[in-house]
């Protein structure tokens, strides 16, 4: 990761704020500055680009109950 300058660490955290997803942001650096795979993992990483906020590492994550085929709750 010595390749990555601090003007990019700061646009990629500047698509990170604007909420863009994570994909977009690794092809546009792919594209725009032709880094490869590994260093942007490696500036994701830095970053902490493309985990959920607010989950610790091991941490269980929440299961969301689906809803029936109606979309409309039991309850009539």
């Amino acid at each position: 990761m010595a390749g990555i300058s601090k003007d990019i660490e700061r646009v990629a955290r500047m698509m990170e704020a604007q909420k863009l997803d994570p994909i977009y942001i690794r092809h546009y650096l792919q594209e725009t500055y032709a880094l490869d795979e590994k260093s942007i993992d490696g500036l994701f990483e830095k970053l902490g680009i493309g985990k959920p906020k607010g989950l610790k590492e091991g941490a269980p994550v929440k299961k969301v109950a689906p809803e029936n085929k109606l979309g409309k709750s039991k309850f009539y």
